[in-house]
């Protein structure tokens, strides 16, 4: 198996060739298998019962065809009634963590709200400094709700990072954080100012593991795990319409919405904690081609659009569009570069 690395960071089992990805999907339904302790009679009938379209349903693993391949006989592991329950299990509790999270991230009130009145009669120059991002918008006519890092709606407010103030034309000089423009606009046009106070990561930088069973489920949590659960919604929404025993779609899809606002709003939040020094390290390089496989970028679908919003998917996509398009471009030019060699 000979492709470029970056291709492969999507299937990073298929790395090493696939007889090593067959090894390593044995240990991880092993780790995975470990994780279930069997507390009933029922459990442990259940989880004897196999889930997966080859078998048949209700079929306990020894009355099996004994030539079974070996794919087929580790596959009870991980796709078994017993399973199934704690993974819908799980999924709720995850749901539920992550909505904790979300609506405690320092980030939903990281910005404070101006109305029209407030903004026109603010001495802005006396309370920002250069550098501070404030939310601009040319139709201050209500006083809005923002959220810096959360899914935006084409009509909300843009972003930029104040230059230089002006207190005798009562105007900012400011650099628009998305399209890099420097413009001047008028003190009234501010619906929003950030609290940097507020201004910080939950979840460390660090890209998901080769497998579940590397992951660490100890430490801090990081942008690896949610990455982790996009790929499970991801798996469920391919393998729900052959198999009954799934958790339910309505679940997957609320996990999915979470997890990926969560995300994008870490991402986009290291990006600005972290500068631009370190946007072509290993590290962030690993993460946007994780980005790419969740989300794809403007020529492709997104592996998630089965189980999200079309419009919530659509606003990550266009928050995310540097780091997917930074590692588009390094996946066409590794593809390039293979297919010149061979």
């Amino acid at each position: 198996l000979d492709q470029p690395s970056a291709m492969l960071d999507a299937h990073p089992l298929l790395v090493e060739g696939i007889p090593n990805a067959r090894h390593e999907a044995i240990r991880n339904a092993h780790f995975a298998h470990s994780c279930c302790i069997l507390a009933t009679k029922e459990d442990f009938k259940d989880a004897h019962t196999a889930t997966y379209k080859d078998a048949q349903p209700g079929e306990p693993e020894s009355t099996q065809n004994s030539s079974a391949s070996l794919e087929q006989s580790f596959q009870i592991h991980v796709n078994n009634k017993f399973i199934a329950e704690v993974e819908e299990v799980a999924g709720y509790c995850l749901f539920n963590s992550l909505s904790v999270v979300a609506n405690a991230h320092p980030s939903s009130e990281s910005f404070v709200s101006l109305s029209p009145e407030e903004a026109s009669q603010l001495d802005v120059a006396a309370v920002v400094n250069p550098g501070a991002v404030v939310a601009i918008c040319p139709q201050n006519t209500t006083a809005q709700s923002l959220k810096r890092y959360r899914i935006q709606t084409p009509q909300s407010a843009s972003y930029a990072r104040i230059i230089r103030c002006d207190r005798s034309t009562r105007s900012i000089t400011v650099k628009y954080i998305k399209s890099a423009e420097i413009k001047h606009v008028p003190w009234s046009w501010l619906v929003g100012m950030e609290d940097t106070s507020k201004k910080h990561s939950l979840f460390s930088y660090l890209p998901a593991a080769k497998s579940i069973a590397d992951a660490d489920t100890r430490g801090q949590p990081s942008l690896g795990h949610l990455v982790l659960a996009l790929k499970w919604c991801r798996h469920f929404s391919s393998s729900s319409l052959n198999d009954k025993n799934t958790p339910p779609m309505y679940l997957v899809n609320s996990v999915a919405e979470r997890a990926s606002i969560l995300l994008c709003t870490e991402v986009l939040l290291h990006e600005e904690l972290r500068g631009s020094h370190s946007r072509r390290d290993e590290t962030t390089r690993k993460i946007n081609m994780q980005l790419l496989d969740l989300f794809g970028s403007d020529f492709d679908s997104s592996s998630l659009s089965a189980v999200m919003n079309e419009d919530i998917l659509e606003s990550i996509k266009m928050q995310l569009k540097d780091e997917l398009h930074e590692a588009s471009v390094e996946r066409e030019e590794e593809r390039k570069m293979w297919e010149e060699q061979t």
